[in-house]
Protein backbone atom coordinates (compact mmCIF):
# COMPACT_ATOMS: atom_id res chain seq x y z
CA UNK A 1 0.00 0.00 0.00
CA UNK A 2 1.10 3.19 -1.25
CA UNK A 3 0.04 7.06 -0.95
CA UNK A 4 0.97 9.87 -3.14
CA UNK A 5 0.61 13.60 -1.50
CA UNK A 6 0.41 16.74 -4.07
CA UNK A 7 -1.03 19.87 -4.25
CA UNK A 8 -3.69 19.94 -6.66
CA UNK A 9 -6.93 17.74 -8.11
CA UNK A 10 -5.20 17.81 -11.16
CA UNK A 11 -2.13 16.88 -10.28
CA UNK A 12 -3.61 13.78 -8.56
CA UNK A 13 -5.18 13.13 -12.12
CA UNK A 14 -2.59 13.23 -14.01
CA UNK A 15 -0.82 11.06 -11.75
CA UNK A 16 -3.42 8.76 -11.50
CA UNK A 17 -3.75 8.46 -15.41
CA UNK A 18 0.24 8.51 -15.92
CA UNK A 19 1.35 6.45 -13.46
CA UNK A 20 -1.81 4.37 -12.52
CA UNK A 21 -1.95 5.33 -9.04
CA UNK A 22 -5.39 4.84 -7.87
CA UNK A 23 -7.32 8.00 -7.07
CA UNK A 24 -8.26 7.18 -3.62
CA UNK A 25 -4.73 6.79 -2.92
CA UNK A 26 -4.02 10.05 -3.69
CA UNK A 27 -4.41 13.32 -0.71
CA UNK A 28 -4.39 16.39 -2.44
CA UNK A 29 -2.77 18.88 0.01
CA UNK A 30 -3.47 22.52 -1.23
CA UNK A 31 -0.37 24.81 -0.85
CA UNK A 32 -0.73 28.63 1.07
CA UNK A 33 0.42 32.34 0.66
CA UNK A 34 2.75 33.96 2.80
CA UNK A 35 1.36 35.92 5.25
CA UNK A 36 3.31 38.96 3.94
CA UNK A 37 0.90 39.06 0.63
CA UNK A 38 -1.82 40.14 2.95
CA UNK A 39 -0.20 42.62 4.29
CA UNK A 40 0.52 43.75 0.86
CA UNK A 41 -3.37 44.27 0.36
CA UNK A 42 -3.22 46.79 2.81
CA UNK A 43 -0.50 48.51 1.60
CA UNK A 44 -2.08 48.69 -1.95
CA UNK A 45 -4.67 51.12 -0.51
CA UNK A 46 -1.73 53.58 1.93
CA UNK A 47 0.83 53.86 -1.28
CA UNK A 48 2.34 57.34 -1.41
CA UNK A 49 2.86 58.53 -4.49
CA UNK A 50 6.34 59.20 -3.07
CA UNK A 51 6.74 55.36 -2.84
CA UNK A 52 5.08 54.94 -5.95
CA UNK A 53 7.76 57.24 -7.78
CA UNK A 54 10.54 55.50 -5.68
CA UNK A 55 9.81 52.63 -6.76
CA UNK A 56 9.36 53.40 -10.83
CA UNK A 57 12.49 55.24 -10.90
CA UNK A 58 14.68 52.40 -9.20
CA UNK A 59 13.20 49.56 -11.69
CA UNK A 60 13.34 51.46 -14.34
CA UNK A 61 9.02 51.71 -15.03
CA UNK A 62 7.80 54.37 -16.70
CA UNK A 63 5.59 56.84 -14.61
CA UNK A 64 2.03 57.20 -14.81
CA UNK A 65 1.27 54.26 -16.77
CA UNK A 66 -0.90 51.47 -15.32
CA UNK A 67 1.14 47.93 -14.77
CA UNK A 68 0.56 44.56 -16.23
CA UNK A 69 2.26 43.04 -14.09
CA UNK A 70 4.01 38.89 -14.59
CA UNK A 71 5.87 36.97 -11.94
CA UNK A 72 7.37 33.81 -12.60
CA UNK A 73 10.05 31.72 -14.29
CA UNK A 74 10.49 31.96 -18.34
CA UNK A 75 10.28 28.13 -19.14
CA UNK A 76 8.43 27.07 -22.15
CA UNK A 77 5.13 25.96 -20.31
CA UNK A 78 5.39 29.53 -18.91
CA UNK A 79 4.02 30.84 -22.37
CA UNK A 80 5.92 33.87 -22.50
CA UNK A 81 4.90 34.19 -26.37
CA UNK A 82 1.42 34.39 -25.94
CA UNK A 83 2.05 36.63 -22.08
CA UNK A 84 4.00 39.40 -24.84
CA UNK A 85 1.15 38.91 -27.48
CA UNK A 86 -1.81 39.43 -25.22
CA UNK A 87 0.25 42.49 -23.89
CA UNK A 88 0.61 43.78 -27.34
CA UNK A 89 -2.91 42.98 -28.14
CA UNK A 90 -3.61 45.60 -24.75
CA UNK A 91 -1.61 48.07 -25.51
CA UNK A 92 -2.36 48.97 -29.06
CA UNK A 93 -6.15 49.04 -28.03
CA UNK A 94 -5.54 51.67 -25.17
CA UNK A 95 -3.51 53.54 -27.38
CA UNK A 96 -6.22 53.45 -29.96
CA UNK A 97 -9.09 54.24 -27.46
CA UNK A 98 -6.85 57.50 -25.93
CA UNK A 99 -6.43 56.07 -22.43
CA UNK A 100 -2.96 55.44 -20.63
CA UNK A 101 -1.04 53.41 -21.82
CA UNK A 102 0.28 50.24 -19.58
CA UNK A 103 3.57 48.77 -19.51
CA UNK A 104 4.25 44.91 -18.79
CA UNK A 105 6.34 44.42 -16.38
CA UNK A 106 8.56 40.78 -15.91
CA UNK A 107 9.39 39.73 -12.62
CA UNK A 108 11.16 36.71 -12.27
CA UNK A 109 14.91 35.35 -12.81
CA UNK A 110 16.12 33.86 -16.56
CA UNK A 111 18.00 31.06 -16.29
CA UNK A 112 19.00 30.46 -19.53
CA UNK A 113 20.37 32.03 -23.12
CA UNK A 114 17.32 29.95 -24.28
CA UNK A 115 15.00 31.70 -22.26
CA UNK A 116 16.30 35.00 -22.88
CA UNK A 117 16.03 34.76 -26.71
CA UNK A 118 12.41 33.34 -26.81
CA UNK A 119 11.68 36.87 -24.79
CA UNK A 120 13.64 39.04 -26.99
CA UNK A 121 12.16 37.34 -30.03
CA UNK A 122 8.85 38.17 -28.51
CA UNK A 123 9.63 41.31 -28.09
CA UNK A 124 10.59 42.32 -31.05
CA UNK A 125 7.99 40.38 -33.13
CA UNK A 126 5.11 42.05 -30.90
CA UNK A 127 6.74 45.65 -30.94
CA UNK A 128 6.59 45.58 -26.77
CA UNK A 129 10.54 46.37 -26.42
CA UNK A 130 9.58 49.84 -25.48
CA UNK A 131 6.26 48.97 -23.20
CA UNK A 132 7.93 46.13 -21.31
CA UNK A 133 10.25 46.18 -18.68
CA UNK A 134 12.24 43.19 -17.28
CA UNK A 135 13.18 43.52 -13.97
CA UNK A 136 14.43 40.17 -13.68
CA UNK A 137 14.76 39.22 -10.04
CA UNK A 138 13.81 41.95 -6.96
CA UNK A 139 14.15 41.01 -3.54
CA UNK A 140 11.13 40.02 -1.44
CA UNK A 141 10.61 44.56 -0.84
CA UNK A 142 10.39 44.77 -4.20
CA UNK A 143 8.36 42.14 -5.21
CA UNK A 144 5.81 43.22 -2.68
CA UNK A 145 5.88 46.69 -3.53
CA UNK A 146 5.46 45.45 -7.39
CA UNK A 147 2.19 43.58 -6.60
CA UNK A 148 1.03 47.04 -4.39
CA UNK A 149 1.36 49.21 -7.80
CA UNK A 150 -0.07 46.70 -10.38
CA UNK A 151 -3.20 47.34 -11.95
CA UNK A 152 -3.33 44.01 -13.20
CA UNK A 153 -1.92 40.16 -12.63
CA UNK A 154 -1.58 37.87 -16.10
CA UNK A 155 -1.03 34.56 -15.89
CA UNK A 156 -1.18 32.87 -19.50
CA UNK A 157 0.52 29.38 -18.13
CA UNK A 158 0.01 26.50 -20.11
CA UNK A 159 0.49 24.24 -17.39
CA UNK A 160 0.86 24.54 -13.36
CA UNK A 161 1.04 22.53 -10.71
CA UNK A 162 -0.87 24.59 -8.48
CA UNK A 163 -0.02 28.22 -9.67
CA UNK A 164 0.84 29.90 -6.63
CA UNK A 165 1.87 32.90 -8.71
CA UNK A 166 -1.85 33.37 -9.05
CA UNK A 167 -2.53 32.93 -5.38
CA UNK A 168 -0.05 35.40 -4.04
CA UNK A 169 -1.38 38.33 -6.81
CA UNK A 170 -5.33 37.26 -5.01
CA UNK A 171 -3.70 37.93 -1.39
CA UNK A 172 -2.45 40.99 -2.55
CA UNK A 173 -5.14 42.11 -4.13
CA UNK A 174 -4.08 42.47 -7.61
CA UNK A 175 -6.85 41.68 -9.99
CA UNK A 176 -6.06 38.52 -12.20
CA UNK A 177 -6.45 37.02 -15.69
CA UNK A 178 -5.20 33.54 -16.11
CA UNK A 179 -5.34 30.77 -17.69
CA UNK A 180 -8.42 28.36 -18.05
CA UNK A 181 -6.09 25.15 -17.65
CA UNK A 182 -4.60 23.00 -15.47
CA UNK A 183 -5.33 23.99 -11.84
CA UNK A 184 -5.20 27.39 -12.13
CA UNK A 185 -9.06 27.28 -11.93
CA UNK A 186 -8.89 25.25 -8.91
CA UNK A 187 -6.84 27.93 -7.33
CA UNK A 188 -8.72 31.15 -9.00
CA UNK A 189 -12.57 30.05 -8.83
CA UNK A 190 -14.60 32.87 -9.87
CA UNK A 191 -12.70 35.49 -8.35
CA UNK A 192 -10.76 36.39 -11.96
CA UNK A 193 -11.11 36.20 -15.24
CA UNK A 194 -10.09 33.44 -17.60
CA UNK A 195 -8.76 32.68 -21.06
CA UNK A 196 -7.81 29.96 -23.20
CA UNK A 197 -3.85 30.35 -22.67
CA UNK A 198 -3.29 30.55 -26.74
CA UNK A 199 -6.72 32.62 -27.38
CA UNK A 200 -4.22 35.72 -27.53
CA UNK A 201 -8.09 37.73 -28.58
CA UNK A 202 -9.47 36.64 -24.86
CA UNK A 203 -6.36 37.19 -23.28
CA UNK A 204 -6.60 40.48 -24.36
CA UNK A 205 -10.21 41.77 -23.38
CA UNK A 206 -9.88 40.01 -19.96
CA UNK A 207 -6.93 42.33 -19.19
CA UNK A 208 -8.77 44.88 -20.58
CA UNK A 209 -11.76 44.75 -19.09
CA UNK A 210 -10.07 44.27 -15.37
CA UNK A 211 -8.02 48.09 -16.98
CA UNK A 212 -10.86 49.68 -18.14
CA UNK A 213 -13.61 48.60 -15.53
CA UNK A 214 -13.07 49.91 -12.17
CA UNK A 215 -15.87 48.72 -9.92
CA UNK A 216 -15.51 45.16 -11.73
CA UNK A 217 -11.60 44.76 -11.11
CA UNK A 218 -11.88 46.07 -7.86
CA UNK A 219 -14.99 43.19 -6.68
CA UNK A 220 -13.30 40.56 -8.17
CA UNK A 221 -10.00 41.56 -6.75
CA UNK A 222 -11.84 41.52 -3.26
CA UNK A 223 -13.12 38.52 -3.85
CA UNK A 224 -10.11 36.58 -4.67
CA UNK A 225 -8.65 38.20 -1.70
CA UNK A 226 -10.91 37.01 0.77
CA UNK A 227 -10.67 33.42 -1.36
CA UNK A 228 -6.92 33.82 -0.83
CA UNK A 229 -7.39 33.51 2.99
CA UNK A 230 -8.69 29.77 2.67
CA UNK A 231 -5.66 28.89 1.18
CA UNK A 232 -3.03 28.48 4.78
CA UNK A 233 0.40 26.63 5.26
CA UNK A 234 -1.57 25.62 8.38
CA UNK A 235 -3.97 23.76 6.54
CA UNK A 236 -1.35 22.17 4.25
CA UNK A 237 0.89 20.73 7.27
CA UNK A 238 -2.51 19.17 8.69
CA UNK A 239 -3.87 17.84 5.26
CA UNK A 240 -0.38 16.24 4.73
CA UNK A 241 0.04 15.25 9.01
CA UNK A 242 -3.38 13.65 8.42
CA UNK A 243 -2.11 11.81 5.08
CA UNK A 244 1.07 10.25 6.53
CA UNK A 245 -1.15 9.31 9.70
CA UNK A 246 -3.49 7.54 7.30
CA UNK A 247 -0.66 5.84 5.59
CA UNK A 248 1.21 4.50 8.89
CA UNK A 249 -2.05 3.12 10.38
CA UNK A 250 -2.48 0.59 7.36
CA UNK A 251 0.92 -0.35 7.53
CA UNK A 252 0.56 -0.98 11.40
CA UNK A 253 3.18 1.69 12.52
CA UNK A 254 2.94 3.41 15.10
CA UNK A 255 1.67 7.03 14.88
CA UNK A 256 2.43 9.93 17.55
Amino acid sequence: WSSDVCSSDLTAQDINRLLGVPRDRIVVTPLGVDERFFATYERRRTVTEEDSLALRIRLGIPVGRPIILYVGGHDERKNIRGLVEISSEVVREVERSGGDSPVLVLAGRISSAKEEERLNVALWDFSMASDTVNVGYVPDEDLHALYAESSVFLFPSLYEGFGLPVLEAMAAGVPVACSNVSSMPEVLGDTGLTFGPQDVRSGAKAVLRLLKDKDAARSLAESAHARSREFTWARTGRLTREAYRAAAEVLGLETK
